[in-house]
């Protein structure tokens, strides 16, 4: 099943529904879904905050009407926003949700963009630049997700896609998380779906190559990687050297990107 990015012709500016506080650092933020926008499970979106703007062009935004305000949405471009206060973050939600959620941890020393992002309050906007996802990955046969932490959270969407595209499973999302609520309240409740927390690297290395051991599952099932780049570098490797074909690999990165990971 192919599901391919989606770049906008005009920047939306969403508003912020509702941002829940879990543990001492972690932030889930809601969004009211702009007029127009479209995004498939899975989906990853970069956004910005009105400090990356002009001071000048923030303030006629945030005071304009709802039609001056779209004029001069159509009118600017990612480049015009400081890359210091943008960042990219997977899309939790499916479009037919109603809503865009997404996760992030805010330290105690946090970068400008989270320090800023974490005195935004409900009511208050976040320009959406682009929203795209690359996976392409046939929704037939058995699949194996390897993800690491909120890295996760994008993929509950993406499942219900596959499944409602006639995916059979089983489908294993083996993940380095502990098994919390913002990781766990979105799981894909289906027979054909199994999900696995290894609270550290070690765990989860022996859970890989436990999967391994099943010569069938290496030779026919299919292999998705989500994480940071370090993680995806790691386990694209370990299951190559375990006889994965690198076709039966799939990442969320451009075609272009994967020769970076994959060799």
């Amino acid at each position: 099943m192919r599901m391919k990015g989606v770049t906008f012709v005009a920047i939306y500016l969403a508003d912020i529904k509702d941002c829940k506080k879990k543990g001492t650092s972690l932030r889930t933020y809601t969004l009211y879904v702009p007029e127009g926008m479209h995004w498939s499970g899975g989906a990853h979106m970069r956004v910005a905050l009105y400090e990356g703007l002009s001071p000048e062009l923030a303030q006629k935004i945030k005071k304009a009407d709802k039609e001056t305000r779209c004029a001069l949405l159509a009118g600017i471009k990612e480049a015009d926003f400081d890359p210091a206060f943008t960042r990219t973050f997977s899309i939790s939600t499916r479009e037919c949700d109603n809503a865009i959620v997404f996760s992030t941890r805010i330290a105690a020393e946090p970068s400008l963009f989270k320090k800023t992002l974490g005195e935004y309050q409900v009511g208050d906007g976040i320009f959406i630049l682009t929203s795209a996802t690359h996976l392409h990955v046939p929704p037939k046969g058995p699949i194996v997700a390897l993800t690491m932490g909120v890295g996760l959270s994008s993929l509950h969407a993406f499942i219900r896609d596959l499944l409602e595209a006639g995916g059979d499973g089983p489908i294993l999302s083996l993940n380095v998380a502990e098994p919390l609520e913002e990781l766990t309240e979105l799981e894909v409740h289906d027979e054909r779906v199994r999900y696995m927390y290894k609270n550290n690297r070690y765990s989860f290395e022996q859970a890989v190559k436990k999967l391994m051991e099943d010569r069938v599952l290496v030779e026919q099932g299919r292999f998705i990687v989500i994480g940071g780049h370090r993680f995806m570098k790691e386990w694209i490797a370990f299951l190559a050297d375990n006889g994965v074909a690198q076709d039966r690999i799939f990442l969320d990165r451009p075609d272009e990107q994967r020769a970076i990971y994959i060799k």
